[in-house]
């Protein structure tokens, strides 16, 4: 586990992507799924957000390729200072405690980021 970077953009994207395709196989239309692809489009947003810290990633590494993320920042709503937007682990990684690895990060990192966005 380790603090992603504006540089894990493309893996965190072709993570996302894959995981889209194995878990929603058979829920929305296989066309649409099959048409997925890492856009350079969509690198660029998730670079951006990373690059400007309103969105902070973990992501889970297995023989130095990402397998798995989360992102996470302030609360979309009035309900919570912050929010976990997303977590995916690669078909392949799954029960193999990467998501429990990442979803314990991500908590223990969000008190520590409130406090810096707050100045503390």
């Amino acid at each position: 586990m380790r603090t992603a970077t504006p540089d894990d953009a493309e893996a965190i994207e072709g993570v996302r992507i894959a995981t889209w395709k194995f878990a929603y196989r058979g829920v929305i239309d296989d066309d649409h799924l099959d048409g997925l692809a890492v856009t350079e489009p969509n690198v660029a947003l998730r670079r951006q957000a990373l690059a400007s810290g309103r969105t902070r990633a973990i992501v889970a590494e297995s023989g130095g390729e990402v397998v798995g993320f989360s992102m996470y920042g302030d609360s979309r709503d009035e309900f919570s200072d912050a929010e976990v937007y997303a977590i995916y682990v690669l078909p392949g990684h799954l029960s193999t405690g990467q998501g429990r690895a990442l979803m314990t990060a991500t908590v223990a990192d969000i008190p520590r980021t409130r406090r810096s966005a707050c100045g503390s």
